[in-house]
Formats: structure tokens, sequence, C-alpha cells
């Protein structure tokens, strides 16, 4: 087991499309982020389809946190339902601490684990689209801040049959 970094938003994504709608609004809590991040702002309002693209497409921790704290139970819940995700998986060698891929202790998965996880992952249409997506761009709700996404892999959108799948890297 290694840290598996920002492939952690795999099971991010997947518990967050299993239990909020695309088009539901959430509301950006207090958030002190580290890394890659959309420069989400406390109080703005903006959509988890939005909040998909920028965790999928840009890898942005912010949108990860602001999924997981508008969670029934908040945060510690949702880190609970990516690990009830990684066991019906059968992931034997997974567990999560965090929603973003942060380097923590007990936060770690195998190779053979992240690939059965992008395998299930990938086969949801959705999620398929949005880790295919070069570039994008999402709006908040009320129009005033419009964020700029790049897709962090390098190969989507360059090289012929790669579908897109989120990457990471730790130091």
């Amino acid at each position: 087991p290694l840290l598996p970094a920002s492939t952690t938003k795999i099971a991010t994504a997947l518990v967050a499309i299993s239990h909020f709608s695309q088009a539901e609004i959430l509301t950006v809590g207090k958030l002190d982020i580290d890394g890659q991040v959309m420069d989400l702002v406390e109080g703005e309002q903006i959509s988890v389809r939005s909040l998909l693209y920028g965790l999928l497409v840009a890898s942005a921790n912010d949108a990860a946190e602001v999924l997981a704290q508008n969670y029934p139970g908040g945060r510690e819940n949702f880190v609970l339902a990516m690990n009830k995700l990684a066991k019906s998986l059968e992931l034997a060698n997974t567990h999560f601490t965090n929603p973003a891929g942060f380097d923590e202790y007990l936060h770690f998965s195998t190779a053979e684990d992240l690939a059965r996880l992008a395998s299930f992952a990938i086969q949801n249409k959705v999620l398929a689209e949005i880790v295919a997506t070069p570039k994008t761009e999402v709006v908040s709700e009320d129009g005033k801040t419009v964020n700029k996404l790049t897709n962090i892999n390098e190969l989507v959108g360059k090289v012929p049959g790669v579908l897109g799948i989120k990457t990471g890297w730790t130091i």
C-alpha cells in the first residue's frame, strides 16, 4: 500500500454522485485547503455537477472538501461512505481518511485496488464524460464566479484512445 494522492478523488466522485443530484446546489463552507484548487469562496453556491468537473478535471481539493462538507453528517460521514464504497468494491488494501487525497497516516491504496476503482468509475457515463474533458468552464449559481478548468491528465484530448481518469502524485 502507498499514498494514493489525488486518485482518491475517484472514490470522492463516486460517493458524491451516489448521494447528490448533479443539479443540486451546494454552499461552500469555510475552507483552508492547500494544493490544487478552484478558488471557491465561502458562501459561494455552486452545482454538484460543477464541483465534479472541478474535482475530476482540475483536481481541485476545495471541490472535494465542499462535497464532503455538504454530505449528511459532514466530512466525517463522507469519508466513512468512501470506506464503505472501498469495502463494497473489495478494495482490501485501501483506506481513506480524507476526500482530496492528502498524505495522511492510514490513507492508502494499491495499484490493483486503484485499477479496480477506476474500472468501476469509468462505467458511470457522467464520470466518464467528465474525466474525458480537456478544458471547460464552470460558473457559480449567481454567475459572478467563472472557473476555467484544464484537465490535469495531460494525455486527455492529445493521445487517441485515452479515455481519461484521475491522475495523482505526491512528494
